[in-house]
């Protein structure tokens, strides 16, 4: 490595790097996901598109290694540009096999030591059947990028040269974050999550068991999918209360929690993409960060008074995210043996890029790689205007288990279709728990009645 061309990480991939150093062996940090391409492929002409998009991105080239000064990075010219094929087709249930394929590349944590860091491949499920994949850790790539990394490719397959991602180094996104780190602005942060943190004891955590073993610290995924007849009705409601969708998710999902766990303040991790302008926004990368969102919702009689709460929460929020959450947690978490921030996080994700291989229209698909550490994630991911949207729900295997996840969505969605049939209604007045949970609670745990022998002694039955 030429020390005169390396430079330092970016605030998100430090936060990355020293979380990953201490679980060397979690895949906590892969990102990625495929691209289902159902047509007649023109398997060279995507191998073409695939090298030619390695090539210009700094990210696919990014290299990090330890120094005296610290991680650095450089950007290495030598990269793998080769797109293999993976031949399912000649195997019996070859989608179960692609996934079961799948599932072991994203469960297998990346070498972040001057490795690269990032994987394409092209599966064939059939003649007329592919899938692009692109795997990657996060400290080079984050859900956005790899958005961005889906459609770049499709324009260069189709040669469409209307579309073009703007030319930005990597290097200078670092350079901007070192700015900021001198900067007034820096300190105002600073003094802002400072001042949170003597609220911070106040706050509501859930206890959350941790496993022994980084590495088994597993998670399991439940999608509820929305018909397009609720979108419908949410997309109606938050409209005629002047919300945007995000809001109106989030809020339910703060109305769940205050009805469900009984508390009003509490803190919710939510994804900062810190994505500024309009190039960074078209960049191949990883910008995102998370920030805690203290939550206090007393005095909140309605859902549209909670979602008008968050709002402001938000807004005094938003001026202060750009500050690294290792520093907001060195702040806040100070004099605390916890370090924790938060156990349930929100995200929101818009999935309204037509992809397109020789005229046919193709669906992006994110994996997990099932190692979540936070306790509960959703995910809404919202595609676009007269399609479904999808809930993904991400929880901790500590935390929760499978039959209680099933109730979990179950109450989920009696609070949403209550709100919107009753929107004035007191959400912590909602009775949320289905029947079956009730018969299950009321009914058959407290159904202990036992046959016995009746001429034994009482002592003899033990």
């Amino acid at each position: 490595m030429d020390n005169n061309k390396s430079f330092s990480l970016t605030l998100s991939q430090e936060d990355i790097y020293f979380d990953q150093l201490k679980k060397p062996l979690n895949p906590c940090y892969n990102v990625g996901g495929y691209i289902l391409i159902n047509s007649s492929l023109n398997v060279r002409k995507l191998q073409l598109a695939n090298r030619e998009l390695v090539q210009k991105h700094d990210v696919f080239g990014i290299r990090i290694v330890e120094t005296s000064q610290g991680p650095r990075q450089y950007i290495d010219d030598s990269r793998t540009l080769d797109l293999p094929l993976k031949d399912f087709s000649n195997i019996k249930n070859p989608v179960r096999e692609a996934d079961k394929w799948l599932k072991e590349l994203f469960e297998n944590a990346i070498n972040v030591e001057g490795e690269e860091l990032f994987r394409a491949y092209l599966l064939k499920i059939s003649d007329s059947s592919f899938r692009y994949v692109g795997f990657a850790h996060h400290l080079i790539m984050d859900g956005w990028g790899f958005s961005n990394w889906a459609r770049e490719l499709s324009f260069l397959y189709n040669k469409n040269r209307n579309f073009d991602t703007p030319e930005c180094r990597w290097n200078l996104i670092s350079n901007d974050d070192n700015s900021y780190l001198k900067s007034k602005r820096y300190y105002e942060d600073k003094a802002f999550w400072k001042a949170k943190g003597m609220e911070f004891n106040s706050i509501f955590l859930p206890p959350v068991i941790k496993s022994m073993n980084e590495r088994e610290t597993k998670s399991a995924r439940k999608v509820l999918t929305l018909s397009e007849k609720i979108v419908s009705q949410i997309n109606e409601y938050s409209k005629r209360n002047s919300l945007g969708t995000s809001e109106f998710f989030m809020t339910l999902l703060s109305c769940y929690i205050s009805n469900a766990y009984g508390v009003k303040e509490f803190v919710l991790g939510v994804p900062i993409h810190n994505r500024r302008n309009h190039k960074t926004k078209k960049m191949l990368g990883a910008f995102a960060s998370v920030s805690p969102l203290f939550v206090n919702i007393n005095e909140c009689k309605c859902f549209h008074q909670t979602a008008m709460k968050l709002r402001k929460a938000q807004i005094e929020h938003l001026r202060h995210q750009r500050f690294p959450i290792s520093h907001v947690v060195r702040e806040i978490s100070k004099n605390r043996r916890d370090r924790r921030l938060f156990d349930i996080g929100f995200n929101y994700l818009v999935l309204n890029g037509e992809l397109q291989f020789d005229g046919v229209y193709s669906e992006l698909v994110y994996l997990s790689h099932n190692h979540e550490s936070t306790p509960l994630m959703l995910t809404v991911w919202e595609r676009g205007e007269n399609h479904h949207s999808e809930l993904h729900f991400d929880f901790n295997l500590d935390r929760f288990d499978e039959k209680e996840m099933d109730f979990f969505l179950k109450r989920f969605v009696n609070l949403m279709k209550t709100i919107l049939v009753e929107p004035e209604s007191a959400p912590a007045s909602i009775d949320i728990m289905s029947a079956e949970e009730i018969n299950l609670l009321v009914r058959d745990l407290n159904r202990t009645y036992r046959d016995y022998p009746k001429e034994s002694l009482l002592h003899e039955l033990f």
